[in-house]
């Protein structure tokens, strides 16, 4: 009988460890698949207006990403208007973008976290 007991808490552990370990992947899932370009890229235009758009490169090392933002159309006038970020990643896939730019009356600092609907829908 006490065999069964440790079996049973050994089965609640583990299911609590799985339960766990999914609950990290839908919130935070940098911290396992990691950053990359496309899933940052896409939480960043959810953070921006929605007529923007992001495209993120990879810097290599601690400098992080360059990313580009386009607002895309410029009503209607065919050209495109694009600022330059440089974004920060943390290993839990929260990043913060700031601009480089010149115009200090512009919003110059973004951030967000990656969440699994970016790995999706990248």
């Amino acid at each position: 009988m006490r065999i069964f007991r440790w079996g049973c808490l050994l089965a609640v552990l583990i299911g609590l460890a799985c339960v766990a370990a999914v609950v990290v992947l839908i919130a935070r899932p940098a911290r396992i698949i990691g950053v990359d370009q496309k899933p940052l890229a896409s939480s960043i235009e959810g953070e921006l207006p929605r007529d923007e758009e992001a495209d993120c490169d990879d810097r290599g090392g601690p400098s992080g990403f360059s990313c580009r933002v386009s607002v895309v159309g410029n009503g209607g006038s065919g050209l495109e208007a694009a600022r330059t970020y440089v974004v920060r990643a943390d290993g839990w896939g929260c990043w913060t973008a700031r601009w480089q730019g010149g115009d200090p009356v512009a919003d110059q600092k973004v951030s967000g976290c990656i969440g699994i609907l970016d790995y999706v829908f990248d």
